[in-house]
């Protein structure tokens, strides 16, 4: 939080989420989801947290174990997050109940293996039908490519340059 005169950063400036390093952040609504790594004492893959400092760990890793969660989404209805993680390279497709009151509620849909190194994630609306998911992969130098319609990977374009990693 900062101020928005002078964006002077103190200690109020911060909010504690907790143990465990975290990797990527994106907001919808009242609330910042940021993805982060499965590592004792407190395993976190996505924490979820508002302006008033309120934190809650979403619990999704014991419904599905990756060890590194990195870049994640939204639909473009807002109703599900797309989380790429590591070991294994997973893009995890989650449920997203909130009522714009409350902290929301996160399940677990599925789990569609990708290639080496999954990093960032974009969704790419479609009108009239589900979106498309782009990750990029590092290590095989690719970008796959998810549909929501189909529920499953839909193609790998390789070659796409040395460890892709933004989009």
């Amino acid at each position: 939080r900062l101020d928005s005169v002078d964006f002077a950063l103190t200690d109020k400036s911060l909010i504690p989420m907790g143990f465990g390093a975290s990797n990527s952040v994106a907001g919808a609504g009242a609330w910042a989801y940021v993805s982060g790594r499965i590592l004792s004492p407190a395993p976190n893959l996505v924490r979820v947290v508002n302006r008033d400092a309120v934190v809650f760990a979403t619990g999704l890793e014991s419904s599905f174990r990756v060890s590194d969660a990195r870049g994640l989404a939204f639909s473009s209805d807002g109703k599900r997050m797309f989380i790429a993680g590591r070991y294994p390279e997973t893009l995890l497709i989650v449920s997203i109940m909130a009522d714009g009151q409350n902290a929301p509620g996160l399940s677990l849909v599925r789990g569609v293996a990708l290639p080496d190194g999954p990093n960032e994630v974009r969704t790419i609306p479609r009108q009239g039908r589900g979106d498309l998911v782009a990750v990029t992969c590092t290590s095989p130098g690719s970008v796959a490519l998810y549909d929501d319609d189909v529920g499953d990977l839909v193609t790998v374009v390789s070659a796409v340059g040395i460890q892709p990693f933004g989009l």
